[in-house]
C-alpha cells in the first residue's frame, strides 16, 4: 500500500503563476513574501524536520549561534524556498543510496516534489520536465541524424550479467549515428548501430583514460606523432570496450580484418599527407599532432564513465568504433 501511494499522485491543474511582488513582508491576503513557501503547503513531516533543525542549532556543544525566537516563530508559517529545495535533494539522495527500499521515505520524497511543483514556479522551471519536452521524448523523429555522432551511456552492470564483480565493471550502451552522405558509406556502415557491453573492466578503463590523458599532454608541444604508437593505443581501446570476458588476442594485428582496415583508415586520415595518399593504401609513419589531439579529446570524452551519458562528435572515431565494437552489436540495422 505504501508503494502504491508513493507512485500515484494526482496534481490538479497546472503550476500556479509566479507570486506577485509584495512589499512589507506580506500582502493583504497574508501570502508569504517572495522566496518563501507557506509551511502549510508542505508535507507535515518535512516542515517539522526543518523546524527541528532550526531549534537544534545552538543547543549542542558545537558553539554555533542559535536562531532567534522570532526566526523560529516565523519558520512555523513559511520557510525559504532554497532551504526546502536542498532538503528535497537530500531526501532524494538518501532514497537513491538505499535503492528506494524504504517506501515511506520514497513516498515522502515524492510528496515533497509534488508540493514544490505546486508551490514554487522557480522549481517547476528548473527541475520539472515540461509537457512539451516529454512529448518530444515520447515521439522521437523517425530517422537518426546523419552526422556521425556517438551517444554513449555508462551504467552499472546488471547483477546477473557476465561481470563476476559488478563493482569492478561498467556497462555501456553506444549508439552510432550514420555518417553524412558525403562520406560515401555504403551498406551497414550507412545505417545506425547500437552496441552494448556489460563487463568493461573499471580498472582497465581508468588506466586507459590516464594513459590517453598523458598522451594528450605530450602531443601539445609535438609537431608529429608516431602512427605505430597511436595504432597500439587504439587496439587497446578496442580491447577495453569489447569487455573483460573476450580474448585480448582478438584485437591483435591480423586477427580481425575489419578492425585492421578501420584502424588503417583512421591513421591515414590523421596524416598530414592524407590528401595525397588517399586511395593508395600507403600507411603513414607520422601523424599530424593537431589531429591526434582532437581525436584524443573525443576518446577521453567517450571514456568518461562518471558523466553517465555523453555525445561525441568525431566522424573518423565513429567509423573506427563501428569495427571495434562490431561483436557487441545488439540490435539489427
Amino acid at each position: 500500500a505504501s508503494a502504491r501511494k508513493g507512485l500515484l499522485f494526482e496534481v490538479e491543474g497546472a503550476a500556479p503563476p509566479p507570486a506577485a511582488e509584495v512589499k512589507g513582508g506580506k500582502d493583504a491576503k497574508g501570502a508569504p513574501p517572495a522566496g518563501q513557501i507557506d509551511a502549510a503547503q508542505l508535507p507535515a513531516r518535512v516542515a517539522l524536520d526543518i523546524l527541528n533543525c532550526l531549534k537544534r542549532q545552538g543547543s549542542d556543544k558545537e558553539g554555533d549561534l542559535a536562531y532567534s525566537a522570532t526566526a523560529v516563530q516565523e519558520a512555523q508559517k513559511s520557510l525559504p524556498s532554497k532551504t526546502i529545495i536542498k532538503h528535497a535533494f537530500a531526501l532524494r539522495r538518501e532514497c537513491d543510496v538505499f535503492g528506494s527500499m524504504y517506501h515511506a521515505e520514497r513516498r515522502l520524497s515524492d510528496s515533497l516534489h509534488v508540493a514544490l511543483s505546486q508551490a514554487s514556479q522557480e522549481y517547476v522551471q528548473r527541475k520539472v520536465l515540461d509537457e512539451a519536452s516529454v512529448t518530444a521524448l515520447a515521439t522521437p523523429s523517425a530517422e537518426a541524424p546523419t552526422n556521425g555522432e556517438l551517444l554513449v551511456h555508462w551504467a552499472r552492470p546488471d547483477v546477473g550479467s557476465m561481470a563476476r564483480l559488478p563493482s569492478e565493471h561498467r556497462a555501456f550502451f553506444l549508439f552510432l549515428c550514420p555518417p553524412p552522405a558525403a562520406a560515401g558509406a555504403e551498406g551497414s556502415a550507412a545505417k545506425p548501430m547500437v552496441a552494448r557491453c556489460n563487463d568493461v573492466s573499471l580498472a582497465g578503463l581508468r588506466q586507459l583514460a590516464d594513459v590517453l590523458s598523458a598522451d594528450l599532454a605530450h602531443c601539445r608541444p609535438a609537431a608529429a606523432v608516431s602512427a605505430a604508437y597511436v595504432g597500439q593505443r587504439f587496439r587497446k581501446l578496442a580491447q577495453v570496450l569489447r569487455g573483460a570476458g573476450r580474448d585480448a588476442d582478438a584485437v591483435a594485428a591480423g586477427a580481425d580484418a575489419a578492425l585492421d582496415a578501420a584502424l588503417a583508415k583512421l591513421l591515414l586520415g590523421l596524416s598530414s599527407e592524407a590528401a595525397g595518399q588517399e586511395g593508395e593504401g600507403v600507411a603513414p609513419e607520422l601523424l599530424d599532432a593537431a589531429k591526434v589531439q582532437e581525436l584524443l579529446r573525443a576518446v577521453l570524452q567517450l571514456l568518461d564513465h562518471s558523466a553517465d551519458a555523453s555525445k561525441v562528435v568525431h566522424l573518423p572515431l565513429s567509423s573506427f568504433l563501428r569495427a571495434a565494437v562490431a561483436p557487441l552489436r545488439c540490435l539489427p540495422t
